[in-house]
């Protein structure tokens, strides 16, 4: 099985984070990062992240969101936006 390129295995990191990968996925990304030590350390460090960031989700009171965009709408209100090309 030739391996594959580490951004193709890298944008599936979510699905296989997730277990919504297949088995032939999961296989492959083993493999890739078996013989690939910086996807392999990217791998470790994102899901690290992952996890923290889910645990402080559920830390978060309930109108953080709201309290978040009235909070960014006064700071950016008397900016530009600039337009999409």
């Amino acid at each position: 099985m030739p391996m594959r390129p580490c951004r193709k295995v890298m944008d599936g990191l979510d699905t296989i984070i997730d277990g919504d990968a297949s088995r032939t996925e999961r296989l492959r990304f083993a493999l890739h990062l078996a013989m690939c030590d910086p996807c392999e350390r990217y791998y470790h460090q994102y899901a690290a992240v992952r996890d923290a960031a889910g645990q402080l989700e559920d830390e978060l009171p309930a109108d953080f969101n709201a309290v978040m965009g009235r909070i960014l709408a006064e700071v950016f209100a008397d900016k530009a936006i600039p337009e999409p090309d």
